[in-house]
């Protein structure tokens, strides 16, 4: 596959210029195969926020919401939910096209896991009519793609007719056996396809009124954490145990997006103030040592200027990468794209993950 620069900004290199991206700006907004040819030099993070600039993509009609990454090749990957392709970015900032329509069929990729060990990536879809090459004569599926890692090639497609426009698995966690647990949003109920029974089954409901997104396994392979509308859940898998974790008088963790266990605690994307509101930060929970309260709140980063919908990200080398800017506001329910002068270059910040929880 072809490869491609992106402006990467890490500490003690220099910044590159790659040149202007307004040509292939235009040639992306065509719905073309691939990943942009050009970018353009990002500057360190404006302000006092300590995320700073990791990636910048000229390819602002990408509308990402999934993102993962390869502990074995340091590749990153980012899923479009609305050109149905995930692109994959080399640590150095070269781009290509994983897999596209072609391999992929109709459909938006949400939440991504890699399997390290067997080399799979694990990817959330849901189709809609707002989807580029969407037929709407069919009725419209969600589900999860299971793809071989090196090549980008399809190995199985599980998946269920939606009942509702946000009826639509969100987000991934990996058992050590192999094993998937994903969410789905507006139903609630938690999904797995065990490792060897290898098919998709609904495993566990939420309680009602209970919309489910972000999910993260423990370290032990006991837990998972689910992040819900109202509170992050703790989930024991061998007894399908439910409970909200217990949090400190004045934190508020509900409306949170990525979650991710790391170094004993879990980092958390999430809205933040009065419901409805979309103010967003980067924060460590700290647990119990029983895994049943959060014990303290600390926030990483807030408000930062680039911030535009912030969903997903992945913990790497003491460091949290992180998508800014989905722009899932410029995008109408029927597929209306805003202006590209409104649109915004695509920014993956990072921010250190100094010290325990």
């Amino acid at each position: 596959m072809r490869r491609v620069l992106v402006c990467s900004v890490l500490p003690l290199l220099s910044l590159v210029a790659c040149g202007s991206p307004r040509g292939d700006a235009e040639a992306s907004s065509t719905g073309a195969a691939g990943a942009p040819s050009s970018a353009v030099a990002s500057p360190a993070s404006p302000g006092a926020n300590p995320s700073e600039v990791a990636f910048r993509l000229p390819e602002r009609d990408l509308f990402p919401e999934g993102m993962a990454w390869d502990p074995v090749t340091g590749d990153f990957f980012l899923g479009s939910l609305r050109k149905s392709k995930i692109i994959r970015i080399s640590g150095d900032g070269i781009v290509d096209t994983l897999a596209g329509m072609a391999e992929l069929g109709q459909g938006g990729i949400l939440g991504m896991k890699v399997d390290a060990d067997r080399r799979i990536l694990w990817a959330n879809f849901h189709q809609s009519g707002e989807q580029l090459g969407a037929d709407l004569s069919s009725p419209f599926r969600t589900g999860i793609h299971k793809i071989d890692l090196s090549t980008g090639r399809l190995l199985r497609s599980y998946s269920i007719e939606k009942e509702e426009e946000n009826h639509l698995f969100n987000d991934i966690a990996l058992a050590s056996d192999g094993t998937v647990y994903l969410t789905s949003y507006s139903r609630g109920t938690l999904y797995r396809i065990g490792a060897l029974a290898d098919s998709l089954e609904e495993w566990l409901p939420m309680p009602e009124g209970v919309y489910t997104n972000g999910i993260a396994m423990g370290p032990d392979g006991r837990f998972l954490f689910v992040v819900g509308n109202d509170s992050v859940y703790r989930v024991e898998i061998e007894t399908r145990e439910l409970a909200p974790l217990d949090v400190p008088e004045g934190a508020y963790v509900g409306f949170g997006d990525g979650i991710y266990f790391h170094d004993g605690g879990l980092i958390i994307i999430a809205a933040y103030g009065e419901q409805g509101r979309r103010d967003y930060r980067v924060s460590r929970l700290a647990l119990s040592e029983d895994r049943t309260a959060i014990e303290s709140l600390r926030v990483l980063d807030q408000d930062h200027p680039l911030y535009g919908y912030p969903t997903t990200g992945a913990p790497v080398d003491g460091w949290f990468y992180y998508i800014a800017n989905a722009q899932f506001d410029k995008v109408t329910g029927d597929g209306t794209v805003a202006p590209w002068g409104q649109l915004s270059d695509i920014h993956l910040l990072r921010v250190r993950l100094d010290g325990g929880s």
